[in-house]
């Protein structure tokens, strides 16, 4: 699976990086090459299905995996995402490769705990982004939290001008467990 998604990001990488940067990923951009980064903003490294990687070679692979014929071509995509230390990990999967279906049992982090957010997109760019902990405290939420945007801000990076939209349950996760003051209803309310 991951030969595919080497396959797909390589299809399109030439279109994404000529594609131009839209203003706000260029103002990410600029707040992430500066070095100053605070909780809420990201992760001092990145790793990239097991793989570090520099923020701006995940940027332009996510933008091409996120392209609207490459998730058509898989079924969308699977994710777990989390941290360890200073370090934010993103592994995915295909949905479907080669008539096989993928499961996210399939995704292996390092850092798998409570705070592990896993979930998908599909191919109408749908975004699911759950966890598996029903007991949230504050000390909780300010992880989750830190998780949800520092994921988010890579979505929206590589985005292109495609928007997400997040799905029902993902909403009422978050309203339920109470992750953020009030109810994020796009992408941007979490960056």
């Amino acid at each position: 699976m991951n030969k595919l998604l080497e396959k797909l990001a390589g299809r399109y990488r030439k279109k994404a990086e000529k594609a131009p940067r839209s203003k706000n990923k260029q103002n990410m951009a600029d707040r992430y090459s500066s070095g100053k980064q605070d909780s809420a903003e990201g992760a001092g490294k990145l790793v990239f299905n097991q793989k570090s990687v520099g923020r701006d070679q995940l940027v332009r692979q996510l933008a091409a995996i996120l392209e609207e014929k490459a998730l058509q071509a898989v079924g969308g995509i699977l994710f777990k995402a989390g941290t360890a230390e200073e370090t934010f990990h993103l592994s995915l999967i295909p949905n479907f490769y080669e008539g096989e279906r993928g499961y996210h049992y399939n995704i292996h982090l390092p850092c798998e705990d409570e705070f592990t957010l896993i979930g998908g997109i599909s191919p109408q760019r749908e975004l699911t982004i759950l966890f598996k902990n029903r007991e949230v405290d504050d000390a909780a939420r300010n992880i989750y939290r830190r998780n949800y945007r520092m994921l988010v801000q890579l979505l929206l990076e590589s985005a292109g001008e495609q928007p997400f939209a997040f799905d029902w349950i993902t909403v009422q996760l978050l309203r339920e467990q109470e992750i953020f003051p009030t109810v994020p209803e796009t992408l941007e309310d979490l960056a």
